[in-house]
């Protein structure tokens, strides 16, 4: 990466927890960070409908929203409830330094 970073975790900590979110105020986001089957997914984790909270459902990979039950593919961030073209959940570039998960940062 060419451009400021910020360490988001430890890669062995999210392999332990599974998830780890955390509010970034660079990005003006809540960014969750998931190891799940072995692949791990930085993402946006407010629903944008309408900014609610998510909860993961392991088996199916999907987010759901706590406030109106929208659903979104994590590894995709397309919503599985409403055809949205154009709009899906942000994913973030980062790169594994050592035991860190990094994270790039706009310029």
């Amino acid at each position: 990466m060419n451009q400021a970073t910020m360490s988001f975790c430890r890669v062995s900590e999210l392999k332990n927890r599974r998830r780890i979110t955390k509010w970034v105020d660079e990005l003006r986001d809540e960014i969750t960070a998931l190891y799940i089957n072995g692949e791990i997914i930085v993402t946006s984790s407010v629903c944008f409908h309408n900014g609610g909270e998510f909860k993961v459902d392991w088996k199916t990979c999907q987010f759901q929203c706590k406030w109106h039950d929208w659903r979104f593919d994590i590894k995709t961030g397309e919503s599985l409830s409403y055809s949205l073209p154009g709009r899906r959940l942000q994913h973030y570039p980062f790169e594994i330094k050592d035991d860190q998960l990094v994270i790039a940062l706009p310029a």
